[in-house]
C-alpha cells in the first residue's frame, strides 16, 4: 500500500486511468463479459489489463446467443483464452435450433448467428489457447461435424455437458483406445444413444462419477443398464430417463456392490416398463441412496414398499399412481427426514423435516394453522419422539395447502359498475397478467332467476398482436364493456320482460390478449364454472399505472364487508 499513497493535492490530480493495475482487474471482475469487451475498446492500457487471465477462469457466452457468429467464438477465444481458463459456457440461438430442423433458414449466410461448432474450433483453438479447460457446456448446437474424439485433445476436461444439441449417430463411435479422465457426462435431449454408445462410453470414459442421459427417447434397455453396471465402477449418480428399462435393470443395478456401494442419486423417471418389484429391489440393496426420482412411473403404486427408503433426503413421485391421501398417511411419518414432491404440495414434508434437522437453526417449531399450536425443541435425540408424538396427536392435522389460484392470484373487485351489484372480480397474477370473472355477487349466478342463453363479445383481440409485450394488442380502458351475457329470466316479476342482457367490464386501463371463445359455444361456463373456465377476458395491464389502478379496486377483504350482507365465503 505505500506505494500508493497520496496526498490530497495529489488525489486530485489521479484519474481512473492512473489507479494500480490490480485494482483496476478486481473492478474487471464485477462484470459479466459483455461490459468487458467494450472496456477493452477505451484504450490501450485497458485493452491489455483485459486480457489478464484471472478475468477469464469462466467464460460464459450465454447471453451472447443472439449475436455471435461461429468467426466471433473463434476470434474471442484467440484474443482472450488462456491457462487460467477452466469452465466455457457456448449457448447457441434457440429459435435457430428449431428452425434448422424445418430447414426454414440459411446456413450458408454470412449474417448466421451461431449455430454449431467445427472441429477446428476444438482441436486447433480451443485446446490450444485453453488447454487446462475442465467444464465444457453446449446448449442448442448443430454439433454434427464433430465426435468425441476432438474433445480428446482436451486432456484435463472432468465436466461435459450437452443439452438440446444434434450429435450425429457416430458421436461415441471412435477407433481410439485413448481413455479420457472425464468425470461428469450430462447428455440431455441430444439424440438417441443405443447399445453401442453405452459400450464406447464406458470404454472411453472408465472414471465417470456421474452419468446423465435426459430424455434418451425410449432408446436405452435392460442390456445398455447391465453393461454401464459392469463398467462405471464409480458411479454416484444417474440419470436414465424416458427410457424402456425394465425391474431386471434395476436389479442388475442392485446387484452391483459398487453401486450399493457409491450411488447416492438415481433419477428413472419416465420409464414405463417399471412396476413395483423395482422398488423392492432398490430398497433392500441401494441403502445409500438419498435422492430417488420416480416422475411419470405409472407402474409404480405401492407406498408400502417406500416405507423402505429411510435414509432418503428428498423422493419425487410426481404423476404417478400413488394417491396423494396415501403418501399423506403412509409415508410422511415414516419418512420424517425426507423431502417429498408430489406436486403443488412439496413443502408438506419440508415443515415436518425442519424438526429433525432444524435447518441449521438452534431452535425449531411446527406450528399447526387449524389449532395455532407451536412445538418447541433443542437439537437432540428426542426430535424423532417429540415429532411422533405430534404427528400421533388426534387433535392434530396437516396443515391445509392452498390451491394455485390462492398462491400465484391476488384478487380485487369493482362493484356496482353502471348499475346496481354489477360486480366483477379480477385476478392478478405475479406477472401483472389479470383474468376477469364475475363477482360471487353477481345476478348472473342467481341460478334460480337466470339462466345465460348467449355471450356476445364487443371486443376482440388483434390477430396482429405478436411477442412478449403484446405489441399491436387492441387498448381497453377501465369502463369499456367487453361482452354482453344475455339471459333468460326465469322468475319474471311483473311488467319485467323475458330476456336481459349484462355487460362486463374491462375494469382496468390495459391492453386485450384473450377473449374466451369457449362462452360462445358453452355460454352457461359463466355460471356453472364462473372462476376458473367462465372467465370472459385476459388482459395485461398498463405497467406505469399498475398500482392507480389497483388503488381504485378493493381487496378480497373488503369486498366481503362490502357484501357481507348477500354473500358469506363460508356458505359458498
Amino acid at each position: 500500500m505505500g506505494d500508493y499513497c497520496y496526498t490530497n493535492q495529489q488525489l486530485s490530480d489521479v484519474g481512473i486511468l492512473d489507479l494500480p493495475d490490480i485494482f483496476m482487474i478486481s473492478v474487471f471482475k464485477l462484470f459479466d463479459l459483455k461490459d468487458r469487451l467494450k472496456f477493452s475498446k477505451v484504450c490501450k492500457k485497458w485493452n491489455e489489463l483485459l486480457k489478464d487471465g484471472s478475468l477469464w477462469t469462466s467464460i460464459d457466452l450465454r447471453n451472447y446467443k443472439n449475436d455471435l457468429s461461429l468467426n466471433d467464438l473463434k476470434n474471442l477465444i484467440q484474443l482472450y483464452g488462456s491457462e487460467s481458463s477452466k469452465q466455457i459456457y457456448i449457448c447457441g440461438n434457440y429459435s435457430l435450433h428449431y428452425t434448422s430442423k424445418l430447414n426454414k433458414i440459411d446456413f450458408n449466410s454470412e449474417n448466421s448467428k451461431l449455430h454449431e461448432l467445427d472441429s477446428c474450433f476444438i482441436k486447433n483453438i480451443l485446446s490450444i489457447k485453453c488447454f487446462q479447460l475442465q467444464t465444457i457446456i453446449l446448449e442448442y448446437l448443430d454439433l454434427n461435424s464433430l465426435n468425441f474424439k476432438d474433445f480428446s485433445y482436451l486432456q484435463n476436461l472432468k465436466i461435459l455437458s450437452v443439452k438440446w444439441c444434434n450429435l450425429n449417430e457416430h458421436f461415441f463411435n471412435v477407433e481410439n483406445d485413448k481413455k479420457s479422465n472425464m468425470e461428469q457426462l450430462y447428455l440431455i435431449k441430444s439424440g438417441k444413444f443405443t447399445l453401442k454408445d453405452i459400450q464406447n462410453i464406458c470404454h472411453k470414459m472408465p472414471y465417470l462419477n456421474t452419468l446423465s442421459i435426459n430424455q434418451a427417447q425410449s432408446s436405452i434397455r435392460d442390456d445398455s443398464v447391465e453393461f454401464l453396471v459392469e463398467h462405471l465402477k464409480n458411479l454416484e449418480r444417474l440419470e436414465l430417463t424416458n427410457t424402456l428399462i425394465s425391474d431386471f435393470g434395476i436389479k442388475s443395478i442392485c446387484e452391483s456392490p459398487y453401486f450399493a456401494k457409491n450411488l447416492k442419486y438415481l433419477n428413472i423417471s419416465m420409464s414405463s416398463c417399471l412396476t413395483n418389484n423395482c422398488l423392492l429391489f432398490l430398497s433392500e440393496n441401494l441403502s445409500c441412496l438419498k435422492s430417488l426420482y420416480l416422475t411419470s412411473c405409472f407402474g409404480i403404486s405401492n407406498v408400502n414398499l417406500l416405507q423402505n427408503f429411510v435414509n432418503l433426503n428428498y423422493l419425487n413421485l410426481n404423476n404417478t399412481s400413488i394417491e396423494r391421501e396415501k403418501i399423506r398417511q403412509s409415508l410422511l411419518p415414516v419418512l420424517p427426514k425426507c423431502e417429498i414432491d408430489f406436486g403443488h404440495e412439496k413443502m408438506l414434508n419440508r415443515k415436518l423435516m425442519w424438526t429433525i434437522n432444524g435447518s441449521q437453526l438452534n431452535k425449531k417449531f411446527i406450528m399447526d394453522p387449524n389449532l395455532k399450536r407451536k412445538w418447541h425443541c433443542e437439537e437432540n435425540e428426542d426430535d424423532l419422539m417429540i415429532l411422533n408424538d405430534i404427528l400421533n396427536d388426534s387433535e392434530t392435522k396437516l396443515a391445509t395447502y392452498l390451491s394455485y389460484t390462492e398462491r400465484y392470484f391476488k384478487r380485487y373487485y369493482k362493484l356496482n359498475i353502471k348499475y346496481p351489484n354489477n360486480d366483477h372480480l379480477v385476478l392478478m397474477h405475479s406477472n401483472k397478467v389479470a383474468v376477469c370473472f364475475i363477482a360471487p355477487t353477481h345476478p348472473i349466478l342467481n341460478k334460480e332467476k337466470f339462466k345465460v342463453t348467449k355471450v356476445e363479445f364487443i371486443q376482440n383481440v388483434n390477430e396482429e398482436m405478436s411477442g412478449k409485450h403484446k405489441h399491436n394488442a387492441k387498448n381497453v380502458n377501465t369502463m369499456q364493456p367487453i361482452c354482453k351475457v344475455y339471459c333468460q329470466i326465469l322468475k319474471r316479476e311483473e311488467n319485467e320482460l323475458d330476456e336481459q342482457y349484462f355487460l362486463l367490464y374491462s375494469c382496468l386501463n390495459a391492453k386485450l390478449i384473450e377473449t374466451n371463445e369457449r362462452l360462445l359455444k358453452n355460454p352457461g361456463l359463466i355460471q356453472e364454472k364462473p372462476f376458473t373456465e367462465g372467465f370472459y377476458a385476459i388482459l395485461l395491464p398498463k405497467l406505469d399505472t399498475l398500482n392507480e389502478q389497483i388503488a381504485d379496486l378493493i381487496t378480497h377483504t373488503e369486498y366481503l364487508e362490502a357484501r357481507k350482507d348477500v354473500y358469506s365465503e363460508k356458505d359458498n
